[in-house]
């Protein structure tokens, strides 16, 4: 059994041990050519670099102590964010716990039909359009009705090699398979959200084209929830391709239901800070607004984003107020630790 914890983690990066406050501009952040979180600080004019694995060895802190799971934390969040630093704040992707969430009927229904229309294209070996919604709907339009899915089932279950009732059982697999892609739907639904937002900051630069305070402001945020949006389609596009292997759905549902339910939870921890702030902008009329009172609101939009979707140097110099430059930027030399593999007896 593993140990049980008695102390909460902490909403703020802080640690016990003296290590992590004996050097100037200590951070963490993910190396850019391992992609293992390490602790980079200065020492004598140099950038060191200590991946965690290595400090928790070096000073002994265990996976149960206070300090070793600030780190697992801070190495939680840094799938999320560019780079934190001691007393920053613990990202609510990492604080909004589990996996947890819901449906509603019309994403079971999404659901259904994504998988149907999967189903039936494997049967006639035809393209499915996956990433766009109009097309899909044209397709299950045209071939998917309760005919072609019983004959697409009935030849699934020829190719496993199923008895008679092979059809039903998989009909029931179906209906788990759509269960558990709904609430991926959900999440979808909820991402939509964030487009939508950046929809609305597109028109509202338009209408403001003539005001350089606005647009200079707004431009940025546009782009990096492009960026956003970018991201978040990679990873639907993956579970949507999962979902196009038929034979490795229905052949192996449980270890499917796995990925699904790894993808889902990344999802969800990456929807979960954004629930506020679509909550926010959409309560905000932008239209006749003071162009004072939002300006503040886009440069903490702002922020927001650049901390998620902008390289760990880049987001360093921004919050330093220094201007980005990546042509003269200059971090000097750089010496990195990665500790040998300990001899084995």
């Amino acid at each position: 059994m593993g140990q049980v914890l008695t102390f909460r983690l902490a909403k703020t990066v802080a640690f016990q041990h003296s290590f992590f406050s004996t050097f100037p501009n200590t951070q963490f952040r993910m190396d850019s050519d391992n992609r293992v979180p390490v602790v980079a600080f200065e020492m004598a004019e140099q950038q060191a670099i200590l991946p965690f694995d290595g400090v928790k060895r070096e000073f002994q802190i265990s996976e149960y102590t206070e300090d070793g799971v600030m780190l697992n934390a801070v190495a939680q969040a840094l799938k999320f964010v560019s780079l934190l630093k001691v007393g920053d704040s613990i990202p609510a992707e990492v604080l909004g716990g589990n996996l947890d969430g819901t449906f509603q009927p019309q994403n079971l229904e999404a659901a259904k039909q994504r998988i149907t229309a999967e189903l039936v294209g494997w049967n006639l070996s035809a393209e499915v359009p996956r990433s766009d919604p109009a097309l899909m709907r044209g397709f299950v339009a045209q071939y998917v009705d309760d005919e072609t899915v019983r004959y697409s089932l009935l030849r699934l279950a020829a190719h496993f090699g199923f008895a008679a009732d092979g059809a039903s059982r998989l009909a029931d697999t179906m209906d788990k398979i759509a269960h558990e892609t709904a609430y991926i739907e959900a999440l979808r639904e909820r991402c939509s959200v964030v487009g939508g937002l950046g929809n609305k900051l597109v028109t509202y630069r338009r209408d403001f084209a003539g005001y350089p305070a606005v647009t200079s402001e707004v431009d940025p945020v546009i782009r990096l929830i492009r960026e956003s949006m970018r991201t978040y389609r990679g990873k639907f596009e993956e579970v949507d391709n999962l979902l196009g292997e038929i034979v490795t759905l229905f052949g192996d549902f449980a270890s499917v239901r796995g990925i699904l339910l790894n993808a889902r939870e990344d999802l969800l921890q990456r929807m979960i800070p954004w629930d506020a702030v679509t909550r926010e902008w959409n309560e905000l009329p932008l239209k006749d607004l003071d162009t004072f009172e939002v300006i503040p609101r886009l440069r903490e939009l702002y922020r927001f984003l650049a901390a998620r979707y902008v390289p760990a140097d880049d987001w360093e110099l921004i919050l330093s107020g220094r201007k980005l430059d990546k042509d003269n930027k200059s971090q000097g030399k750089t010496v990195t630790w990665y500790e040998r593999e300990p001899n084995v007896a």
